[in-house]
């Protein structure tokens, strides 16, 4: 992170909170411009907005005047939050149904058409 970035997260803004993939959360403390105090997100890693779970994104963009806390009320039907996973090995891919646990391929249940036949 840059020195600058450093300063003014030290001097102008105020840390709120932080998620579970450790992103954390500030707010400036003075209102600078317009009539809301602008927020910001550090990412932990990579910066991938997909990484931002869902109440902090309502945060983020003022949908929520209140930041997430501890005390957030979870249900048993909800998953965690997982990044976008394109790009990794865990993204999803159509020869992965057809395969082995040896990794051998197998005949898929269908026929792919070729122009010609």
């Amino acid at each position: 992170m840059h020195i600058w970035v450093r300063l003014y997260l030290k001097w102008r803004t105020s840390f709120v909170g932080s998620d579970d993939l450790e992103n954390r959360y500030f707010e400036e403390k003075k209102i600078s411009r317009g009539t809301k105090k602008r927020r910001f997100v550090l990412y932990k890693g990579n910066e991938e907005a997909s990484k931002i779970p869902a109440l902090w994104h309502a945060w983020l963009h003022y949908t929520s005047d209140s930041a997430p806390g501890n005390d957030v009320q979870s249900y048993a039907w909800e998953q965690t939050h997982v990044p976008n996973l394109t790009g990794t090995q865990y993204a999803h891919s159509p020869k992965k149904m057809h395969m082995t646990q040896s990794g051998t391929l197998l005949k898929p249940d269908y026929t792919a058409w070729t122009p010609g036949n």
